[in-house]
Order: structure tokens, then sequence, then C-alpha cells
């Protein structure tokens, strides 16, 4: 009824009111899937490639390398996300992945170990960024969601991981018809699997909220929370003296 005043909208009613994050929780998941896929094909492949190319005994090296790069990554990647926040943090793994990938191809085709190497050093952020999707998921939704949120995802990641090995004797067989060499086939299907999560994070991820939802209580601000805190503590105290 006209001249009836209205009562502004509450933070409760404003949090119902929001859209849930669907398509980026979807985005999420398929990018947890495709990074899951690069992350386990080009893993199958690394020791055999470095064991082809130079020796049996350095068929270690390349995962070693993997992991310290990830351990680098992961420290940078956390400080991008904290800057820059996780849309392109992981866009920024993903893609420093796809490199990673290309250079251990490079490496490949010219024989040289220390390509290889490198480009494992590099893949590593890959790595890195699929662990940390998880999080990304975590973020979209309120805390009431989040461990199902977690659970999707590396649900989604063990798929692709799963996927991954599986690739690797057809990747080859693809790599030896246009006349490279067979172990690169598995890098380069790895690459395309890290390129596609990259750029579904780059699309899905756009409409993510710069902060993760909290559950409302229905009062805000931070003085009213101080305010019941001190009552509750004012009346245990008065308890006790009794």
């Amino acid at each position: 009824m006209p001249g009836l005043p209205t009562l502004p909208p509450t933070s409760h009613s404003l949090h119902r009111a929001r859209p849930q994050p669907a398509a980026s929780i979807h985005a999420v998941w398929v990018a947890s899937a495709l990074g899951g896929l690069g992350q386990s094909l080009a893993g199958a492949a690394g020791g055999l490639l470095a064991q082809q190319v130079a020796s049996d005994s350095v068929a270690g090296m390349p995962q070693a390398l993997l992991v310290a790069g990830a351990a680098l990554s992961a420290l940078l990647l956390s400080r991008l996300t904290v800057t820059r926040g996780r849309r392109i943090a992981l866009t920024t793994g993903a893609s420093v992945a796809v490199l990673g990938c290309l250079v251990v191809v490079i490496g490949a085709v010219l024989a040289s170990l220390w390509l290889i190497l490198g480009g494992s050093l590099l893949l590593g952020a890959g790595n890195t960024a699929v662990m940390l999707g998880r999080y990304a998921a975590a973020d979209l939704l309120p805390e009431t969601a989040r461990v199902r949120a977690m659970a999707t995802v590396l649900v989604a990641t063990t798929v692709g991981a799963v996927a991954g090995p599986n690739l690797l004797a057809p990747a080859s067989n693809v790599a030896t018809q246009l006349g490279l060499p067979a172990l690169s086939g598995p890098y380069f299907g790895a690459s395309i699997g890290f390129a596609a999560a990259a750029a579904t994070l780059a699309l899905g991820l756009r409409a993510a909220p710069s902060q993760p939802p909290r559950e409302s209580t229905g009062r805000t601000g931070f003085g009213s929370g101080q305010r019941r805190t001190g009552r509750r503590q004012r009346t245990r105290w008065r308890a006790e003296r009794r």
C-alpha cells in the first residue's frame, strides 16, 4: 500500500537473493578434471622420456623437478591469490604448465635432458593449480557447503587422473604419426588439457565473488557481536558468583 514505510533489506535477505555461482562451480569441476588428466599424463611419460634421452640413472629426475616446481609455485600462486584473486592465480598456474609441456616437447625433439628437466619444473605449477582448485570451489559457497564442494572437486580431479595414463599409448601413436618422438605425444596432450583448463577458469570464474560468502546471523557489524559476547560473559560471571 502507498504511504507505508519500507524496511531496508537485511544482510540475510540479500544473501538469499544472491544467485548461487553454479556456473563457476561447474567451471572448477571441468578445469580440475582437465588438469588432473594433464598432470597424470605428463607424469606417466616423464621418467620414460628421461630414460630414453639419457639413461636409467636420471629416470626419476623429471618427477623430482616436477615436485620441486610444485612447491615453489605454491608460494608464488598463494601470493598471487592474495593480491589478484583465485581466478588469476589458477589461470596463471595452468598457463605455466602449458609452457612447461611445450618445453618438454622441444627437449624430446632435440634430445636435450636439460630442456626436459626445465619443462618438468614449470609443469609443477599445473599440479599446484590443480591442488588449489578445491579451495576456489570452497570460496564460492557458504561455510555449510564448502566440504561438499571440495569433495566434488577431488572427485573430478581423480576422474581426470585415472583417464590420463590410459591415454599414454594413443598420444604416443599420434606423435609418431606426426614425425615426433613418441613420448613427446603425452606432453603435447597434457598441454592441450592444461590450456583447456586455463581457458575454463578464465571464463568460468569471471563472475565469482571476490570474497567467499559468509553465513548471516541476522545482525551485522562487529559491535553487535562484541556486545553479545560481553553479555554472555557477564551472565556466566554472575552465575559463578552465586
